[in-house]
């Protein structure tokens, strides 16, 4: 209630629409918090709406999808946040967010999206060489394989 009356103010203190977008992202994150899953998703479309790069909104779009268990949403508003042109400074965030939303899907048992969220790191350059994101890729391609000769054969073609 008082954030409400709070974001009624600041909109009549003609608060710029990335600061809106901000202050309604930062509510999302609440509302997720306390498992209120509808109400954080309405809130992130919101700040988005408003701002169309907030990286933060994106992201805790796509944890909430990923929290409701509905992995297409999340991964199309991962490809989203992918999608959004950003500056070296934005770029380092956008890493991080992307890191963030490989542990969540690996904590909701979702590999389909992990390896979605994988393959996009992987693509951002500070991270276009990295060891590690390979041996995460390949394991990760290998479990979702259904037999032993799947993955013997897969091996084969690495």
């Amino acid at each position: 209630k008082l954030f409400n009356a709070s974001v009624s103010l600041a909109n009549k203190a003609s608060l710029s629409s990335a600061d809106l977008s901000a202050l309604k992202a930062n509510l999302a994150c609440c509302h997720l918090e306390l498992e209120q899953l509808d109400v954080a998703a309405q809130l992130c479309e919101e700040s988005l709406v408003l701002s169309k790069s907030n990286l933060r909104a994106y992201y805790l779009l796509y944890k909430t999808r990923i929290s409701a268990g509905l992995l297409r949403d999340a991964m199309q508003a991962l490809q989203a946040m992918c999608a959004v042109a950003l500056d070296d400074a934005e770029a380092e965030v956008r890493v991080g967010l992307l890191c963030l939303a490989v542990q969540d899907a690996f904590n909701a048992n979702c590999q389909t999206a992990a390896l979605n969220a994988l393959e996009n790191l992987s693509k951002e350059q500070q991270f276009s060489g990295d060891l590690l994101i390979l041996r995460c890729l390949v394991r990760l391609k290998l479990t979702l394989l259904p037999t032993e000769s799947d993955q013997r054969a897969a091996m084969h073609t690495l």
